[in-house]
């Protein structure tokens, strides 16, 4: 079910279809904070007996992400959050942080993994020259790479790649044309990140919070 982020009245309609949808199933699981939500809604809207099995997956707290909403979205989700039969974490970390705002609720620790198949270590030639930085991750406030550009001013003979896309990379690309970076940052935007992990001499992970990051692993 496509959702936006920031929330209003177009919450109503996406309620409505998530309250059709869980009808008519016996497990649902709803991943990441607004899902999450709108799902704890829509549980309580049908009758006990009609209701699905539930699953939350997080993957970063509401209140993280909530900027000037954040205090409203804590008491949202403390009112709320047993509304679901299991929350699933992706770290000791994750599960530690909802109970000091949330208190108690049922949950259980799922760490996120890797396919150690698909990603695995590549032989590189030392090089000499140019230091090859990489960023990967969706171009938002969490993932930090605001917070980074203006360090390359500082960092002599590194050229940046950022793979991802997201809703600040006109900001980002407006911050490298000012700080006369664009011959040293290039933007990719979504594509499979496993030949640029094999390319780079240092990941950057400039994130303002993770719960358990795949980017890392």
């Amino acid at each position: 079910l496509p959702l936006r982020r920031s929330p209003g009245f177009h919450d109503l309609r996406a309620l409505w279809e998530v309250r059709k949808i869980i009808n008519d199933v016996e497990i649902v699981v709803f991943h990441s904070s607004k899902a999450i939500m709108l799902g704890k809604f829509g549980l309580k809207s049908i009758r006990r007996s009609r209701r699905p099995h539930s699953i939350a997956l997080p993957h970063s707290w509401s209140w993280n992400v909530g900027g000037r909403m954040a205090p409203l979205y804590k008491i949202l989700d403390r009112g709320v959050r047993k509304w679901v039969d299991v929350v699933v974490c992706v770290s000791q970390f994750e599960e530690d942080q909802g109970r000091e705002v949330l208190g108690e609720f049922p949950s259980v620790i799922i760490r996120n993994a890797v396919n150690v198949h698909h990603f695995r270590p590549v032989e590189k030639n030392v090089r000499s020259g140019n230091c090859q930085l990489l960023i990967v991750g969706r171009l938002c406030p969490q993932k930090g790479q605001d917070f980074f550009m203006p360090l390359m001013t500082e960092i002599d003979g590194a050229s940046l790649t950022l793979v991802g896309d997201g809703p600040d990379r006109k900001t980002l690309e407006d911050s490298v044309h000012l700080l006369d970076l664009e011959s040293r940052v290039a933007f990719l935007g979504e594509c499979d990140a496993l030949q640029h992990y094999g390319q780079a001499d240092i990941l950057v992970m400039p994130s303002r919070w993770e719960g358990l990051s795949l980017v890392l692993l």
